[in-house]
C-alpha cells in the first residue's frame, strides 16, 4: 500500500508535484511516454491491492471453515 501512495502523492496524481511546494524534478523533466508508463504501472498495483484485499477476506473466511 505505501507504493500506491507514493506513487499517487509523487507523480503529478494526488499532488501537483510540477510546481510550487511539491514540485519533483524528476517529473518536470520526465517524458510523457515514460510518465504514462508510470501512470498505468499505478493502476494495476491499485488494482493488485483491491484484489489482495479481497482474497484475504475470503482466506479469513476459509481459514475458519477448515478448523470447524
Amino acid at each position: 500500500m505505501a507504493d500506491v501512495q507514493f506513487m499517487l502523492n509523487n507523480l503529478n496524481i494526488r499532488h501537483n508535484n510540477k510546481g510550487g511546494k511539491n514540485k519533483k524534478e524528476y517529473i518536470t523533466n520526465i517524458s510523457k511516454a515514460k510518465l504514462e508508463e508510470l501512470y498505468d504501472k499505478t493502476f494495476d498495483m491499485i488494482l493488485s491491492v483491491f484484489v489482495i484485499d479481497k482474497y484475504l477476506k475470503m482466506k479469513n473466511e476459509i481459514d475458519t471453515l477448515k478448523m470447524k
